[in-house]
């Protein structure tokens, strides 16, 4: 195999299995595994409930595969253009192949980034950080020329609070963009995969 992760992304999008600390979203999440050990087939699903194109690896899957907190035997999931079909699915139990199926459920965040009130908290921890730095730096600098204040280092510290507030919020928007417009192709809504790298964070 050219690879040796327990799947490889060829859409280059950034799907992954769920990150536990930090914020994730929802349509690059994996969540579920339904996979047939004998023919090493696998179906990888997103905290959506859609199928996502990934390639797995037949020996490295059973990484995350291990890791599961659930399973259940006999029936495949997910939705969405690349979910698997119902014709095959009804073919697969009438020839009594679909009891080789598992599905392997992952440990979930507590909270996606999709949600309002978990992204708020995100930026309310992210803010009460840049504040306090904000603080330090200007009295380390009227320290170290000892020019004394006429006024408190409030005001400065302030505006950059609501530059952050502002970038955080901007990222909010791209990410939301990115997450629905994934989620529309694999939907089949559009017709290509959008043009989009993958999420550093």
């Amino acid at each position: 195999m050219p690879f040796d992760t327990p799947y490889f992304d060829p859409t280059g999008l950034g799907f992954q299995p769920a990150k536990l600390t930090g914020l994730a979203w929802r349509a690059f999440t994996i969540v579920t595994i339904c996979f047939d050990p004998q023919e090493r087939e696998a179906l990888f699903i997103n905290a959506d409930g859609y199928a996502v194109p990934l390639e797995p690896h037949p020996y490295e899957l059973r990484r995350l595969l291990e890791g599961a907190i659930a399973r259940e035997y006999g029936q495949v999931c997910g939705a969405g253009q690349f979910a698997m079909k119902p014709g095959r699915i009804s073919a697969l139990q009438s020839s009594g192949q679909l009891k080789r199926w598992v599905v392997y459920h992952l440990e979930q965040p507590a909270h996606y980034a999709n949600e309002p009130a978990a992204w708020q908290a995100y930026v309310e921890s992210d803010l009460a950080e840049e504040r306090r730095a904000a603080e330090a730096t200007a009295e380390a600098v009227a320290h170290l020329v000892r020019v004394p204040w006429k006024e408190a280092p409030e005001p400065c510290a302030a505006q950059v609070i609501e530059e952050r507030r502002a970038e955080l919020m901007a990222q909010y928007r791209s990410r939301k963009a990115e997450n629905d417009a994934v989620n529309a192709w694999l939907r089949g809504d559009v017709p290509t995969a959008p043009l989009l790298q993958p999420l550093a964070n």
